[in-house]
């Protein structure tokens, strides 16, 4: 797990937290309905919501939950390696794999789908390209990147919450990238299933 929390400062902190949390203009005001100030720490998803899927099996996972730019009401970060990839079935038998998922609660749904917006330029950088994830699976403001071999990103757009999803592999094994969309896709569904769960109650 040390060697996951050197690529997360690199990779998803800095590409996800700072058009986030790091902007106090973007914080949650405080009149807004109760339900929507539930902590998402709380309703992140776990190692047991994920472990009984059936189609992925993790570790007990370590919360980053102790950000002075990030609080637990507007900012949620799990991490978990992957130990059982046989269903997998995008990356060599022997990878060493890890995903991460981040939450981040904005003022407005426009916020939100801003943020996205900013994270897809990343895209764009020599050795990023762009995947195809799911038609219809997700809202309209998804995407999903890889760099191949290393990591393959998703994000998606619930209400005013952006949820970012990844999946990576130090030594570049993972070989077919739009497989691991497909596979963040339903890690994702998962995630927004258990957030329109905890807006219902």
């Amino acid at each position: 797990m040390a060697r996951f929390l050197k690529l997360i400062s690199n990779i998803l902190i800095h590409g996800f937290f700072v058009y986030g949390c790091s902007s106090q203009s973007q914080r949650v005001p405080t009149d807004i309905p109760t339900v929507d100030l539930t902590p998402l720490t709380s309703v992140i998803l776990y190692s047991d919501e994920i472990n009984a899927s059936d189609f992925l099996k993790v570790d007990e996972g370590l919360e980053i939950a102790d950000r002075s730019d990030c609080w637990s009401m507007d900012c949620a970060f799990n991490v978990w390696d992957i130990i059982q990839q046989e269903p997998l079935a995008f990356t060599d038998p022997n990878a060493s794999l890890e995903l991460a998922i981040s939450l981040i609660r904005f003022q407005t749904p426009e916020d939100a789908i801003s943020s996205a917006v900013r994270i897809s330029g990343n895209a764009g950088q020599p050795g990023f390209r762009f995947i195809v994830i799911p038609a219809k699976t997700l809202s309209e403001h998804s995407f999903a990147y890889a760099e191949d071999g290393r990591y393959v990103l998703l994000v998606t757009v619930y209400e005013n919450i952006q949820i970012s999803i990844s999946i990576s592999e130090y030594t570049w094994k993972i070989h077919e990238p739009e497989k691991a969309g497909t596979f963040l896709a339903n890690v994702a569904k998962m995630q927004i299933d258990k957030l329109m769960l905890s807006n219902e109650r």
